[in-house]
C-alpha cells in the first residue's frame, strides 16, 4: 500500500522520515465507536500508540518518543485479543485489497488482530 493514500501521513513520515515499522511500539489505547446510527455514520476504531526511543536502543535511532492517533473508518471483521497492560507490537501492517484495506497488528507481547476498513486517517502526532 502506498502511505501516501493515509490521510496526514505526512505528519508520521516528516517526523521519522520514512513510514515506520512500528516495532516494539505499544498501544496504549482502543477505542471502538459505532458511531450514531441515524446520522449514518459507520463504525470505526481509534488506536493510540506510543512510541519510546528509550536510553539503551541505538538500533531504533528514528523511534522517536511520539504519541501517534490512528482512526481507522467503516471497520468491519474486527478480530482483536490479548490487550493487556504492555501492548508492544511488532507492526502495523495495512494492505488495499480492491476497495478494502485489510489491517493487521502484528502483537508481540499483548494485544493484536485484524480487521478491514475503507479509510485510514492519522489525526495527531505529538513529541514526549
Amino acid at each position: 500500500m502506498q502511505y501516501s493514500e493515509i490521510e496526514n501521513s505526512n505528519l508520521i513520515i516528516d517526523y521519522f522520515g520514512d513510514w515506520p515499522s512500528f516495532h516494539d511500539f505499544e498501544i496504549q489505547r482502543l477505542i471502538l465507536d459505532r458511531g450514531e446510527v441515524v446520522n449514518g455514520d459507520d463504525p470505526s476504531l481509534y488506536i493510540q500508540v506510543v512510541g519510546a526511543r528509550g536510553k539503551n536502543s541505538p538500533a531504533y535511532p528514528n523511534r522517536g518518543d511520539c504519541i501517534i492517533e490512528l482512526r481507522f473508518e467503516s471497520i468491519e471483521n474486527v478480530r482483536l485479543a490479548g490487550f493487556n497492560h504492555q501492548n508492544a507490537i511488532n507492526d502495523i501492517d495495512i494492505q488495499r485489497v480492491q476497495e478494502i484495506l485489510k489491517v493487521k497488528i502484528l502483537g508481540a507481547y499483548g494485544v493484536d488482530g485484524e480487521f478491514e476498513c475503507k479509510s485510514v486517517r492519522v489525526e495527531s502526532l505529538k513529541s514526549r
